[in-house]
């Protein structure tokens, strides 16, 4: 929705599968803020708006995607009076940012992300195993929180972050957000 007016925003929403750079955006915002001594009653949602519904509603409970994205829409008409930008981090290959990502954390939480992906309701009734299961199960989240991005009644930006050029991106996102505040 790039042709709404800029207005200020009360709500920053980052957003992207796991690895995407989510922690590391949101972070830049906030310091960002705090450099320029910006004073803003902004608050910063972190995987709050899809991603967290989406594992919960559609890993967990296999509850539709119908469900999901009707969750989400009630959700945006909520807080559409804050005047709210998304920033989506668009991993254009999920495998690739997966491999990254695991070099990076645990294990464990490698070991978890598959369990609560393939070994709950979703995971079981699409007949889901292990790491490959877990990929597809991002694929098709992905694919769905780009869906309901295009319907958002507020601004998003969608950011190929696939190459991890974070100077670039802060330049971007600083230049959308000084617009915004």
């Amino acid at each position: 929705m790039a042709s709404l007016p800029a207005m200020k925003t009360k709500l920053v929403i980052v957003e992207g599968i796991p690895g995407s750079g989510k922690s590391t955006l949101s972070r830049y915002i906030h310091d960002m803020l705090n450099t320029h001594q910006i004073e803003s009653e902004l608050t910063i949602l972190e995987c709050c708006f899809l991603q967290n519904p989406g594992c919960a509603l559609l890993a967990r409970h296999d509850a539709g995607e119908d469900r999901f994205i009707q969750h989400v829409s009630r959700i945006a008409e909520q807080i559409q009076e804050l005047n709210p930008i998304l920033f989506y981090l668009k991993q254009p290959n999920v495998r690739e940012t997966i491999e990254r990502v695991k070099t990076m954390r645990s294990q464990e939480w490698l070991d978890f992300a598959i369990w609560y992906h393939t070994g709950q309701d979703y995971g079981k009734n699409k007949g889901l195993h292990g790491y490959e299961g877990y990929i597809q199960f991002l694929e098709h989240r992905r694919e769905l929180e780009l869906q309901i991005i295009e319907q958002l009644p507020f601004q998003s930006f969608i950011m190929d972050n696939s190459d991890y050029d974070w100077e670039n991106q802060q330049q971007t996102v600083s230049n959308i957000m000084m617009k915004y505040l």
